[in-house]
């Protein structure tokens, strides 16, 4: 399939996905015409999840419901949510 310079922006930044996140690696994925399939494996060790749950889980007193709630650094949400959030500025760019 040729993809359309949007579908170009979309395989662009999918594929320089594990460049941003550590631990991250993509295995088999396809941009289609309208969205993306893809699998993203995230391999963390004992080392790095010992320290995750050691660390504090609040910025203060009042902010502790929305630390507990938000994407955590690595996770599934926060990986995808950037890769949107750079493809959507690209092709906002694109179109002006």
């Amino acid at each position: 399939m040729k993809l359309s310079k949007i579908g170009e922006v979309a395989k662009k930044y999918w594929s320089e996905i594990p460049k941003h996140f550590k631990d991250v690696f993509l295995d088999k994925w396809i941009v289609m015409p309208d969205h993306i399939h893809g699998i993203v494996v995230i391999e963390k060790d004992d080392d790095i999840k010992r320290r995750n749950e050691a660390a504090p889980r609040s910025y203060n007193g009042e902010y502790k419901h929305f630390s507990k709630i938000s994407p955590k650094p690595n996770s599934l949400s926060t990986i995808i949510g950037s890769f949107k959030s750079i493809c959507t500025r690209r092709i906002h760019l694109m179109r002006n």
